[in-house]
C-alpha cells in the first residue's frame, strides 16, 4: 500500500466549474432521454431494480439473522425455565437470568 503524505495546499473546485460540469451531465441525460425514451426507461427501470434488489436481500440477510438470535433465545429461555422448575435454579437468579 502506498505511504500517505500530507499535503501542505489548499484544494478547492469553483462553484461556476462544478456547476457546469452538473448542468452538461443533466443536459446529456436529458437529451439521451428524449432521443431514445425506452432504452433510457429500461436503464432507469434496470437501476431502480438493482437497487432494489441489494436493498431486499440486505433485509433478508438481516431477518435471518434476527430470526437465528431468536431461535437461541427461545433455547435459553426454555433452559432457564426448566433449570428453575427443577429446583437447579433459584428464583433470584432466574429473574437475573430472563432480564
Amino acid at each position: 500500500m502506498p505511504k500517505r503524505k500530507t499535503c501542505e495546499s489548499t484544494h478547492y473546485v469553483r462553484s461556476d466549474y462544478l456547476e457546469q460540469v452538473v448542468l452538461t451531465d443533466i443536459q446529456r441525460i436529458t437529451a439521451f432521454s428524449k432521443a431514445d425514451e425506452a432504452t433510457f426507461t429500461e436503464a432507469l427501470v434496470e437501476s431502480v431494480g438493482l437497487s432494489t434488489r441489494q436493498a431486499s436481500e440486505a433485509l433478508t440477510a438481516q431477518l435471518e439473522r434476527i430470526q437465528k438470535r431468536t431461535a437461541e433465545l427461545d433455547i435459553l429461555y426454555r433452559r432457564v425455565y426448566e433449570d428453575s422448575a427443577l429446583g437447579n435454579l433459584g428464583t433470584e437468579r432466574m429473574l437475573k437470568l430472563t432480564r
